[in-house]
């Protein structure tokens, strides 16, 4: 919502601003890619925090899921995975 009318804005020509606009409302996960940077970018401040509990990664590769926390270094904690359930 907050994209288009700085698109708008923009005075760029007609067609590309309705593919660009098209793509963006029609991708359910177009914003997923910078958040996830965002965050990642923001976690990467928090590590190294000595005796500190904070999770500070997870990540899952479809057979276990791991969580990396602060005071732990590169250490990895796993477990099995769920099953997934979602979108297809």
């Amino acid at each position: 919502k907050h994209l288009i009318p700085a698109l708008i804005a923009t005075n760029q020509d007609q067609g590309v601003l309705k593919r660009v606009m098209s793509f963006v409302t029609g991708n359910d996960h177009f914003f997923l890619n910078l958040s996830m940077a965002a965050c990642k970018s923001m976690m990467k401040a928090a590590e190294g925090v000595p005796n500190s509990t904070m999770v500070t990664v997870m990540a899952r590769n479809g057979v276990n899921f791991g969580i990396q926390l602060s005071g732990t270094g590169n250490q990895w904690f796993q477990a099995p995975a769920n099953p997934v359930n979602g979108l297809f």
